[in-house]
């Protein structure tokens, strides 16, 4: 592991011996000691409460566990929409991939 700086507000702070992540488009960073934290206000990232996916708003703690802007795809392994910071990706159950722009969007009624 190394330092890396994580951005608080309008300062950055350095970690020592930690390592930057993401998760669901929020920038998080896990300290020496294995606490995630998010990078904005250092709150600790409890994986039972996710904060709402930063692009577009859907919620993880309603997917059981799957990226909640593709959750319940038929015929799919794991898949991410890359929450407007990754590649976004599909596994499929066969074993294929596939890697790049995915456009979601959200039905109304």
């Amino acid at each position: 592991m190394s330092d890396d700086l994580c951005a608080v507000g309008l300062g950055r702070v350095r970690f020592s011996g930690s390592r930057l992540g993401h998760a669901y488009g929020h920038d998080i960073i896990t300290d020496k000691d294995g606490v995630t934290r998010y990078c904005d206000d250092l709150s600790v990232l409890d994986r039972t409460n996710l904060r709402a996916c930063k692009k577009c708003g859907a919620d993880p703690n309603k997917t059981d566990g799957h990226d909640p802007c593709l959750a319940g795809l038929p015929g799919v392994r794991n898949a991410c929409c890359g929450h407007g910071i990754d590649e976004a990706y599909i596994e499929f159950e066969d074993g294929r991939v596939a890697h790049g722009d995915i456009t979601v969007s959200r039905r109304t009624e």
